[in-house]
């Protein structure tokens, strides 16, 4: 089962939380936030210290509400 993060303005997600979430769900993870008026997506499969970085990143320029979604493969290759 995945794990779906509701991340408000103003939070960031602690280190230690977001590896629970990687370590337990490694299949892929990804951010779902708006922009500009746009959804926007950014995905990763692996390396979780850039997503995380990247996630910073975000969490830093984006005053609005976001979405982090660890994925766990049921059946297949995980992909983008």
């Amino acid at each position: 089962m995945c794990i779906a993060v509701f991340n408000p303005p103003g939070i960031i997600l602690k280190k230690w939380a977001f590896d629970n979430c990687w370590n337990n769900n490694k299949d892929g993870a990804g951010i779902l936030y708006v922009e500009k008026g746009e959804l926007k997506s950014f995905k990763r499969l692996s390396n979780k210290e850039k997503f995380y970085e990247h996630y910073i990143e975000l969490r830093k320029a984006n005053k609005g509400n976001m979405v982090l979604h660890f994925r766990r493969a049921n059946y297949g290759e995980p992909t983008l």
